[in-house]
């Protein structure tokens, strides 16, 4: 299952912006449909649906059924055109004059976008091996020029292809298609990539996050850690900035470990948790916890221990500030998130006098007590408190005899 709890704001950014301009659903019709006139109908047909008069103004098609001779504007009634059909629910209406389109359009960097519309409908329709062999089509249309993927709005469209593309290829169950598309925005030959810039170097950062996720899947720890090495080759910046990389380094760190206890996973979360730049609470609770996890799992309890309890020293000390910051707003946490971080943190450690830890079981305890009015939460606290008072006691007993 792939995550969905990235923290790199390029990559949230980069993901939203392809949903959003990917807009519709998925998948492709026959192409036995078109001609000039069928797209003279179909564009008519539109016109007279509900608002398209008011919204869109007419769409003629050249006599010579020659689409490339459009101006951008009309171009783009056209589009807007065969989509009103699909919007009213008219999802084959639509479908028709794409596919019209299609016939008759050559030029590649407008083939690319009605064939990316084309799959966004069938996918609704849940047709998606059409889906695919539309996405594909749209892909090729992109490939086919090396100079649009040049510009920025294009690059856009071209990643938005990959992505719904490769999803499109998961909900088949077709983990290696769906990885194979995602590296052909990987190795898209492109200058100027920016990793701050969603709409560019992000999205290449998303591919390569997804295909070392994918591998992992497929069980191919090595080529995924290297997917992750190679992002960071290529975007030193990630490589650079732990706030923005706490949980891509774990990851890696797990690719490279046989589990959570992996010696990897130990060093990279150590490191990660002592960085003097994990400057925001979800980042620096994200790493202190695969540090205590690591630790138990090699039954280094006590050390769990210590990390919990310096986990609750930083939200005492920062969470105030955390909460106050302003930007970025994805670094803010509410009250009542970091409330619940002290209440998990101190609930796990109710359990410390199982590991020789009974004061800092019960300062716990205590520290519960006084946040909850939870009658269900009071009464298993006394009970705990019993028990390890209990247990204290009986082993008072046996080394007095």
């Amino acid at each position: 299952m792939e995550k969905s709890t990235r923290v790199i704001l390029p990559w949230l950014i980069a993901g939203a912006v392809i949903v959003l301009v990917s807009g519709l659903a998925w998948q492709s019709v026959g192409r036995n449909a078109g001609s000039a006139a069928d797209l003279s109908g179909a564009a008519g047909k539109a016109q007279n649906s509900q608002d398209a008069s008011s919204e869109f103004a007419t769409v003629s098609l050249p006599s010579t059924g020659d689409l490339s001779v459009m101006s951008p504007a009309e171009w783009d009634g056209l589009i807007r055109e065969a989509l009103l059909p699909s919007e009213g629910g008219d999802h084959e209406a639509s479908l028709r004059m794409l596919a019209a389109i299609l016939t008759v359009q050559t030029e590649p960097s407008r083939r690319a976008q009605p064939a990316r519309l084309e799959a966004q409908i069938l996918v609704k329709l849940n047709r998606l091996e059409e889906a695919a062999a539309s996405y594909a089509e749209a892909l090729a249309a992109y490939e086919s020029d090396p100079e649009l993927l040049s510009k920025p709005w294009h690059f856009t469209g071209f990643a938005s292809v990959v992505n719904q593309y490769s999803l499109v290829l998961m909900r088949q169950n077709k983990l290696a298609d769906a990885i194979a598309v995602e590296q052909r925005l990987i190795d898209a030959q492109v200058q100027g990539l920016d990793v701050q810039d969603p709409f560019t170097g992000g999205a290449v950062a998303a591919a390569y996050e997804h295909n070392a996720t994918r591998l992992g899947r497929l069980g191919e720890r090595e080529k995924a850690a290297s997917q992750l090495n190679r992002l960071f080759e290529r975007f030193p910046d990630f490589a650079t900035d732990p706030e923005r990389t706490v949980a891509l380094r774990l990851q890696r760190a797990g690719f490279q470990s046989s589990g959570p206890a992996g010696e990897a996973v130990l060093l990279e979360s150590r490191a990660l948790w002592s960085s003097s730049e994990l400057a925001t609470l979800p980042q620096s609770m994200q790493a202190g916890e695969a540090l205590a996890t690591a630790l138990a799992a090699r039954q280094r309890y006590s050390e769990a221990v210590d990390v919990r309890l310096e986990m609750l020293d930083r939200l005492d000390r920062h969470g105030r500030s955390w909460i106050s910051q302003v930007t970025p707003p994805l670094h803010r946490q509410s009250h009542e998130e970091v409330s619940k971080s002290v209440d998990q943190i101190l609930w796990t450690l109710t359990g410390a006098g199982t590991y020789g830890r009974p004061s800092v079981a019960l300062d716990a305890i205590s520290r519960l007590r006084s946040r909850t009015s939870d009658p269900t939460h009071l009464e298993s606290l006394a009970a705990s408190e019993r028990g390890i008072i209990d247990r204290a006691a009986a082993e008072a007993e046996l080394h007095a005899r």
